[in-house]
C-alpha cells in the first residue's frame, strides 16, 4: 500500500488505530518498530500477537505516547463518531462536524477506506452511475 500511496499513508493510519497525530515520516518508524515488536512479542510469547496489539502496547509501555488506550472495532467506532457529528433526525451533519475535530477524523477515516478498499470505493461509485 505505502509502496504506491507513499509514506502519507502511516500517519492517518496511526491516528486511526491509535488516536496519535504523528508526521509521515516519523509514523512510518513507528508502524515499522510496531510489525518487529508484533515479532517479537510472537516469538516470546509463543503464539500470535497482531500489529494493532503490538502497536498499542508499543505507544502505551515503551513510548508512553498514549497514557489511557482503549481498543475499539472500527465500525463501532465509526458509528460512535457519526452519531456525534450528525443529526438524527435528519442524519444531516450538524456544526460538531464542520467545527474541525471530529469532521476531520472522520475525512481521515474515509481517506484510509479509499486507500485500502479502492475496490469497494469503484463498486460504490458504479452503482451510484447506475
Amino acid at each position: 500500500m505505502a509502496v504506491t500511496e507513499g509514506n502519507y499513508v502511516y500517519s492517518p493510519l496511526l491516528s486511526v488505530l491509535t488516536s496519535v497525530e504523528l508526521d509521515a515520516d516519523l509514523s512510518k518508524e513507528i508502524w515499522e518498530r510496531a510489525i518487529k515488536h508484533s515479532k517479537s512479542l510472537s516469538s516470546s510469547l509463543e503464539r500470535p500477537v497482531g500489529v494493532v496489539v503490538a502497536l498499542h502496547d508499543l505507544l502505551a509501555n515503551i513510548e508512553r505516547q498514549i497514557t489511557r488506550p482503549k481498543i475499539i472495532e472500527l465500525d463501532i467506532y465509526s458509528k460512535i463518531v457519526k452519531s456525534m457529528v450528525t443529526d438524527g433526525l435528519t442524519g444531516l451533519y450538524n456544526s460538531v462536524f464542520f467545527s474541525g475535530g471530529v469532521g476531520k477524523r472522520d475525512r481521515k477515516m474515509q481517506q484510509i477506506r479509499l486507500i485500502c478498499f479502492p475496490d469497494h470505493l469503484q463498486h460504490r461509485q458504479f452503482q451510484e452511475v447506475q
